[in-house]
């Protein structure tokens, strides 16, 4: 992808690290304009659900109807360049169980 990506919180990439050619679907977490301005975007992976442990399901979100979950116990720093494709966007009540997850990981 060339350019600078658009992004924004609560977005859903497909991202390849060109380092290791290892593929991840992630959520953008950050929030702020000045954060998203950066080189570096923190992100949640997103898991199938039947790959989250029973002991992780109070940090993980479900996406509805998609079988895939936003695991907020699983945080990386994704490169802007990273992102290959755009694959939607969380529903706004999708985002605030991620804040709450968020908050409950971090103990805020």
């Amino acid at each position: 992808m060339t350019g600078p990506v658009a992004i924004t919180q609560g977005q859903v990439w497909n991202a390849i690290s060109p380092l290791t050619r290892q593929e991840a679907t992630v959520v953008i977490l950050d929030a702020t304009p000045a954060m998203l301005d950066r080189q570096r975007v923190l992100t949640a992976r997103v898991r199938p659900d039947r790959e989250v442990p029973e002991a992780m399901k109070l940090l993980a979100v479900p996406i509805r109807g998609a079988g895939l979950t936003v695991a907020v116990y699983d945080i990386a720093a994704f490169d802007r360049a990273w992102f290959t494709e755009s694959k939607g966007q969380l529903s706004l009540d999708e985002m605030a169980l991620v804040k709450s997850a968020l908050s409950a990981r971090f103990d805020l």
